[in-house]
């Protein structure tokens, strides 16, 4: 079955716009979503009823405070104050100065101290490195300058080259140097993201000043004149409030949760960030965070939620690593209404994780939440919070009015101990959710074998390899190796017919779990379809083995399915190659295979070149006819028991 057929009803300048949209600046309003569904009563409504909760702490009414809106450094840069070498840039700050930056870095100060923000503060030190990744997606990091609070434990770094700054002119010296980590080239790779990191391209070169051409030959950018972008100045808005609140949460040495609501685009995300970032440097332990926003994540793989222990502040934005990761589990949708049973016992059991895996070590907890927080919504927030009952419950808002009617429903809805209303900040962004999963998916399957975990690769296309061949099992047979068995969360396979199973796999992403042997053997009701199909495991089995706290099921990872060879009984799979590497050594001793599917959809630039798909327009548009290559099958095999081969390369590239 060809990987095209999931995109047959769509012709060519469809799948991929012309230049002109693609230049398009694409937004999304306020408050709106891709993804509103109206509130059903779809679970039982007595395992999801709101329990009582606990007194709160009532916060004072304040006024809310003008979001400063920050679109370009305050520093103009001269031969004094800006040195340029290579590979980076030291630039000496005096009182009041601040720079925005996008693009890719690492920072260290090397005289006196900056604030990140304007709410992290970091010192001298010659062995530290901030590092970040700011993209126009969100609000660009702001590198201020600020007095020194402590001497200990200040390293000045002062050299021939910056000698000239340590004046008292000056109040902080700071380097800026190339960080390059292959995320750089995702717009050339997908052209919606060419302006992803700032610049476009050779065509933006004659819209640039003299400066900004100079910073072409880095990785970054120092935002010098308003390009539409806006910087993080978070102190006046929340600086007061975040800095009681760590002090309310390291007061002891005992772990502590705090869970993060409000509505959509209210900043959860951006609070999530800051309040991890104000942890890890107030206790300089690792801090937990759970991500449980399915359709907007940066923490999670795609169509999952997880558990992950982050060990340095996060500067812009974070690139998913799957080193970090405690625990994960596939979900499958993008929002919690589409399954909202499923969503609740993987949110469940990633809280069982932290408390069994962090919780005794003193390690904090900070939980991102949706933001669905009316009618059913709330329901499901409660029933969250109900199985670790939060210590700081904090609510964004427009209305800093603990009386407010909304903010009173709230507050007296969900189980809490403290609770906290902070004032929401509410911007526009240049791309829509639906943009923004298709980022985190790229990233994912285009992950290098690094041990940081953190590079890229977006130079040469998925379809430059082959994918992997993984045999599926059509009968009942212990000994078989692979693919055992295929669940659908949201399709019934009996109703759609044998001859479209394949349909509802091909080109689509789904997810693997490994299961012990003799667990997954005391199960039984598999279905075979068709005895080319594989062996199918019902919806409700799946839910009745798939137990996300036993020890004998883990979740693998991901796959992208190219095409699905019925004749021989294989997927052509594409896996980063972590997940290959895990599936290959636990099969090899024994465990099954369950691929599991919710939604799936996979960007299409992954299966149709777009310079392939440019040259048939032209074609289309001369009157030539110009079909698309095939694809040709091989049975090259790689290292392995279980027969995972690489198998389909075009016969252009051999």
């Amino acid at each position: 079955m060809s990987a095209f057929a999931a995109f047959r009803k769509k012709s060519v300048t469809e799948l991929f716009s012309n230049e002109e949209e693609d230049d398009e600046e694409i937004k999304y309003e306020i408050g709106s979503s891709d993804e509103e569904v109206e509130d059903k009563q779809i679970i039982d409504s007595d395992r999801t009823r709101p329990s009582s909760a606990t007194p709160t702490i009532t916060p004072s009414v304040s006024r809310l405070v003008l979001v400063p809106e920050i679109s370009e450094s305050r520093f103009i840069p001269d031969d004094d104050n800006f040195l340029v070498f290579d590979d980076h840039i030291i630039v000496g700050l005096k009182t009041n100065e601040y720079l925005l930056v996008s693009g890719q870095c690492k920072i260290t100060v090397q005289r006196g101290a900056v604030k990140l923000n304007e709410v992290d503060y970091h010192h001298a030190d010659p062995e530290r490195s901030i590092s970040i990744v700011a993209s126009f997606s969100q609000s660009l990091p702001m590198i201020s300058s600020t007095q020194i609070l402590d001497r200990d434990g200040v390293r000045d770094t002062q050299n021939d080259h910056n000698k000239h700054l340590f004046s008292s002119d000056y109040k902080s010296v700071v380097m800026i140097a190339n960080y390059s980590t292959g995320v750089e080239d995702i717009g050339s790779y997908w052209r919606p993201f060419k302006r992803f990191f700032g610049f476009g391209g050779e065509s933006d070169v004659e819209s640039l000043g003299e400066m900004e051409r100079l910073f072409q030959s880095y990785t970054f950018e120092i935002v010098l004149r308003n390009n539409g972008s806006l910087g993080m100045n978070l102190d006046a808005v929340w600086g007061t409030d975040l800095k009681s609140l760590c002090e309310n949460i390291t007061e002891d040495l005992e772990s502590s949760v705090t869970m993060i609501i409000g509505n959509k685009n209210s900043g959860k995300s951006t609070l999530s960030k800051t309040l991890t970032n104000a942890l890890l440097l107030k206790q300089r332990l690792p801090v937990a965070y759970l991500d449980l926003d399915p359709g907007q994540s940066e923490f999670s793989a795609p169509f999952t939620l997880s558990l992950t222990l982050i060990h340095e502040p996060i500067y812009g934005m974070y690139l998913f690593n799957p080193h970090e990761v405690v625990s994960s589990h596939y979900y499958g949708f993008t929002t919690p209404q589409q399954h909202p049973d499923l969503y609740i016992s993987i949110a469940k059991s990633l809280l069982h994780s932290f408390i069994s895996k962090l919780k005794s070590q003193g390690i904090n907890l900070v939980i991102n939440t949706p933001g669905w927080i009316k009618g059913f919504g709330m329901e499901i927030l409660n029933n969250i919070s109900n199985e670790l009952e939060p210590d700081h419950l904090i609510l964004l808002s427009g209305s800093l009015d603990p009386g407010s009617p909304e903010n009173a429903d709230i507050l007296s809805t969900i189980t809490h101990k403290k609770s906290h209303i902070f004032q929401g900040i509410y911007h526009q962004s240049k791309y829509s959710p639906s943009q923004l999963r298709t980022w985190n998916k790229l990233l994912y399957f285009h992950r290098q074998n690094t041990p940081s975990g953190s590079h890229f690769d977006f130079k040469t296309h998925i379809l430059d390899k082959p994918p992997l061949r993984l045999p599926y099992q059509v009968e009942e047979d212990p000994s078989f190796c692979g693919l055992n068995s295929v669940s659908f969360l949201n399709v019934d396979p009996s109703e759609v017919g044998k001859d479209n199973i394949a349909l509802l796999l091909d080109a689509s992403i789904v997810g693997f779990y490994l299961i012990d042997y003799e667990y997954y053997s005391s199960y039984q009701g598999l279905q075979s379809i068709s005895p080319d199909q594989p062996l199918i495991m019902r919806s409700a089995l799946y839910s009745d083995m798939i137990d996300f706290r036993a020890t004998e099921v883990s979740f693998a990872g991901l796959g992208m399915i190219h095409s699905i060879d019925t004749a021989r009984h294989c997927f052509n799979i594409y896996l980063p190659f972590s997940v290959k590497e895990n599936l290959e050594k636990h099969l090899s001793n024994g465990m099954k295979l369950v691929m599991v599917k919710g939604e799936g959809d996979i960007p299409p630039a992954e299966f149709l070149k777009p310079e392939l798909l440019k040259s048939v327009s032209k074609k289309s548009a001369d009157g030539s006819n110009l079909p698309l290559p095939y694809i040709s099958f091989e049975s090259n095999k790689v290292a392995g028991v279980w027969k995972m081969r690489r198998n389909v390369m075009r016969r252009g590239q051999r």
